[in-house]
């Protein structure tokens, strides 16, 4: 029997283990659900990447049973090249198109998945009607990149589907677009719009979900600061140690950069 590996360098990683081809993790709730929107994506698109659940899905001390995806966490490795940001884009752009929607996953009897940590919402601030199934935490720490043999064409692979359940489209594009252009409170604008630009490019988005991602953009970031800050106060983990070791800070700068140049992302992104 292989040794278990501890994983590590996401954002909330404990108790997420490798063993040979396969990782263990805690089992949730709403693993059930999850488990059926891999196989699900997998079937829809087989030429997708995705660490699907193994034959058992459990194991027998009750974790989780996934397909181990090799390569190194984008969040490890230098900031994305715009071809690369551009092939994130199409990546998730496959990944929407294979998600169900919320009806079609309740008409076909599905397991519940566990309520979103952050419900999309409108670009009114109004809770939005969700229009796909999608994976919640689309972002450099979730992506795998495996250079394999060709460095110059990585293969992506998104992990830590945990968190997925009903939201939209555009909620989603808002989080990943300055989350992988790498936005800090002191990233420059007209640095920060071409990375952004790219990804959407990848996406191919039409030009009305372009202006809904771009309106969401702050207030998406906005939404990140305010779980961390609600989980602090609440004593609720990870979320509670994220904020107070600077992810509460970063995440109040980004909203409030992007929220001070909307005309920039307009111009630049739509």
């Amino acid at each position: 029997m292989p040794a278990e590996l501890p994983l590590t360098g996401g954002n909330a990683s404990a108790g997420v283990v490798r063993l040979g081809d396969t990782v263990r993790k805690p089992w949730l709730p709403g693993t059930p659900a999850v488990h059926e929107l891999l196989r699900v994506l997998a079937t829809a698109d087989p030429a997708l990447r995705l660490p699907v659940p193994g034959e058992p899905p459990r194991d027998a001390t009750g974790r989780q049973v996934l397909a181990f995806l090799p390569g190194e966490l984008a969040m490890l490795r230098p900031p994305m090249t715009t071809p690369e940001l551009h092939g994130v884009g199409a990546l998730i752009r496959r990944i929407h198109d294979a998600s169900p929607t919320p009806d079609q996953w309740m008409s076909a009897g599905r397991p519940d998945f566990d309520p979103p940590l952050l419900p999309a919402h409108d670009r009114h601030g109004a809770p939005a009607a969700p229009d796909l199934i999608g994976h919640h935490d689309l972002a450099p720490w979730n992506l795998v990149v495996d250079e394999g043999a060709d460095p110059a064409h990585p293969r992506f692979a998104f992990i830590d589907w945990n968190g997925a359940g009903p939201t939209t489209r555009a909620w989603e594009l808002a989080y990943a677009l300055p989350a992988f252009a790498v936005a800090a409170p002191d990233s420059e604008p007209a640095v920060l719009a071409p990375r952004m630009r790219a990804l959407l490019d990848g996406y191919d988005a039409a030009p009305e979900l372009r202006g809904i991602a771009v309106d969401l953009l702050a207030p998406r970031a906005a939404a990140m600061h305010a779980l961390l800050r609600d989980a602090h106060r609440d004593g609720v983990e990870p979320w509670g140690s994220m904020f107070a070791s600077g992810h509460g800070a970063h995440w109040r700068g980004v909203a409030d950069l992007l929220a001070a140049h909307p005309d920039e992302w307009m111009r630049a992104l739509v």
